[in-house]
């Protein structure tokens, strides 16, 4: 019996002094929204529109099918639906707006889904126009996306909005383009 312990308590001693690999420290993801800035020429968008997009379930794939998904911020992790103004501008630019954040593991990313709903109305060139969501409104996008340990990366989503939105008889239909870029 006395062996028996002995052994235990020597394998237990060896056991905690084997060197372990280190895990890698994440990365945050940052996930932007915004318009393409030739839409405020096609579009006639002033200071003042609002084109409203809710955007839920931000999720982002690994090369090996793992994913994992962008909440609100760091700290909060529920995944809610954040209205997003794309037509938010500033000096005649539009300004990304921060729509997610999160810690990742480090790697290589290689999709990302997210759901964008357009609201019932938006206003265009200062004027209201009611919007009908067309089609789909789950996105998905193939994407290169590196993430470094300690680092942050910060992904844009490109609202295509001369793409998205046409008149159809008497309503104005929007089927959702997107277009990443990856700053």
């Amino acid at each position: 019996m006395r062996i028996k312990i002995i052994v235990f308590l020597v394998f237990l001693i060896l056991g905690g002094c084997v060197n372990f690999e280190e895990t890698p420290e994440p990365g945050v993801l940052e996930i932007y929204f915004c318009s393409n800035p030739d839409d405020i020429d096609s579009l006639g968008i002033i200071e003042g529109d609002i084109m409203l997009l809710g955007v839920r379930e931000i999720v982002v794939y690994r090369e090996d099918s793992a994913f994992s998904y962008v909440y609100p911020s760091v700290d909060y992790y529920e995944d809610t639906t954040r209205l997003v103004n794309v037509f938010e501008l500033e000096d005649s630019s539009f300004i990304p707006i921060l729509a997610g954040q999160t810690y990742f593991p480090p790697g290589r990313y290689t999709e990302i889904y997210f759901t964008a709903e357009p609201e019932d109305a938006a206003i265009i060139g200062g004027g209201w126009i009611p919007i009908v969501l067309y089609g789909s409104s789950n996105i998905y996008l193939p994407c290169e996306i590196i993430i470094n340990e300690r680092d942050t990366t910060r992904v844009i989503l490109q609202f295509e909005a001369s793409q998205s939105i046409y008149r159809w008889r008497d309503e104005y239909r929007c089927t959702p383009t997107f277009t990443l870029m990856i700053q």
